[in-house]
């Protein structure tokens, strides 16, 4: 299968009067696709991305991956083709990044420091390092404000004034591991998730709601059941802009605390399923994945899915996820890997083309509507022995990108762009490398973008 691929459909007279294309979000095996294509030719690893208002990105990577001597790197970015532009900036290897959420600002947390920035500026607005004895782990901000998670023997979750990253609050962790953290401009709450290690065979995870002050509101999957007996983890954690609270996890196997009410574990939980892929039968110790919707204020399940692939003979099969996030509709996107194989995978098309054969991990994109009721996508991008994970999602209203780290083989490439279609040629040599996927409504002004990105 030929890994470039070029949309002849849009007319290079379109670039000419500035560009509009739009893919629909409706249900089926297609997939509309508007760009697939690599950021260099260089090994990169992705961690993260936002828009800017008027259409680019801002994408948060490592260059020279798998080298020992990575440089984190925030870049502009050409939706319509993974040109990389102007360079935000440059230093030590970016461990988080987010961005966007009903503001304009970013931020990123390496190792060693926080860097705060403005989309629409596309500028560095503070620089600050760490506590001596900590290194940051996960960064999210939100109108005027920055959560950070920090280790530092035990986990510190801290928020921060947006302007210049002065703390505000700070409050040590005694759990296990802490993953993920969100924020709340208007109740000025912090959330954060992880697990804890309860005995030597179980981890049990948790979301815990944090009050302006510091203190637990409420945390859910406290108290386990003794029959949940697979391992379980928070992974991620979104604030969409509509002010819902998303959580995505991970569990080895169905037998967990994710089947039960995160507020009360005798009781089970009312979850959506519709078909196999988001039933636990006929399941051993595979990695699976849970996200749900949660009451920010109380913690209770609103709605939650469970998430796995299916093997010829329908035993369950591994999903893990990476991220997600929330679009103006309410509709989630889950980001992450799956092994074989997501329903209906041999029937897959994206532009009309159909996907590769599995070759160990598909790079998976998962969209349901917001009540879970349906899956409106699920879909990876692989072509020929492509492999890797979708590590990072974002939405802006009715504009959709991911990136993927592409560990082995080759990703469909395609390019809106049309006579830039030379960008999108598959790197051959070592890896990772970072490919980006854009899709809706996108739109940009032809000569911005060019003085931009140099055509």
């Amino acid at each position: 299968m030929n890994g470039n691929r070029n949309l002849k459909q849009f007319s290079t007279l379109l670039m000419g009067l500035g560009l509009m294309l739009s893919s629909s979000l409706s249900a089926g095996n297609e997939f509309p696709l508007l760009t697939g294509a690599y950021l260099d030719t260089e090994p990169i690893r992705p961690v993260g991305v936002a828009f800017v208002s008027d259409g680019a990105l801002v994408v948060a990577m490592n260059r020279g991956a798998g080298s020992g001597t990575e440089t984190g790197t925030i870049a502009l970015v050409d939706p319509f083709s993974g040109a990389v532009g102007e360079v935000i900036w440059s230093g030590n290897p970016i461990v988080d990044f987010g961005g966007g959420s009903g503001t304009s600002s970013w931020a990123a947390v390496t190792a060693n420091d926080l860097i705060l920035g403005d989309l629409d500026g596309l500028s560095v607005e503070a620089e600050r390092g760490l506590p001596t004895g900590s290194s940051g782990r996960a960064v999210a901000v939100c109108p005027g404000q920055v959560a950070l998670l920090l280790d530092s023997g035990s986990t510190i979750v801290a928020r921060l004034e947006q302007r210049d990253g002065s703390e505000i609050l700070s409050s040590p962790r005694g759990d296990t591991a802490v993953n993920d953290v969100a924020c709340d401009p208007v109740s000025e709450r912090l959330f954060v998730t992880g697990y804890n290690q309860v005995s030597e065979t179980l981890q049990r995870p948790f979301i815990d709601g944090l009050s302006a002050a510091g203190a637990s509101d409420w945390r859910a999957y406290q108290n386990g059941n003794p029959a949940d007996t697979s391992d379980a983890r928070g992974i991620a954690l979104r604030r969409s802009d509509q002010g819902e609270l998303w959580f995505a996890s991970q569990a080895s196997g169905g037998v967990s605390a994710f089947r039960r009410d995160p507020l009360d574990p005798n009781s089970n939980a009312t979850l959506v399923s519709f078909d196999a892929y988001n039933q636990t039968f006929n399941l051993g110790g595979q990695t699976i994945t849970f996200y749900g919707r949660f009451d920010p204020q109380t913690g209770a399940l609103i709605r939650g899915q469970f998430q796995l692939s299916r093997l010829s003979n329908n035993s369950g099969n591994s999903v893990r996820v990476s991220d997600l996030d929330i679009d103006g509709a309410g509709r989630v996107h889950v980001a992450g890997v799956s092994s074989a194989s997501m329903a209906n995978r041999d029937g897959l098309t994206i532009q009309g083309i159909a996907v590769g054969a599995y070759s160990g991990a598909d790079p998976s994109l998962l969209v349901a509507s917001d009540d879970l009721s349906s899956r409106i996508h699920w879909t990876m991008f692989v072509d020929e022995g492509g492999r890797g994970s979708v590590v990072a999602v974002v939405t802006s209203g009715d504009r959709y990108a991911f990136l993927v780290e592409n560990t082995g083989g080759s990703l469909l490439t395609f390019n809106a762009a049309v006579e830039l279609d030379d960008l999108s040629a598959p790197p051959s040599g070592g890896t990772p490398y970072t490919w980006l996927g854009a899709w809706g409504n996108l739109e940009r002004d032809a000569e911005l973008f060019e003085d931009r990105f140099e055509f």
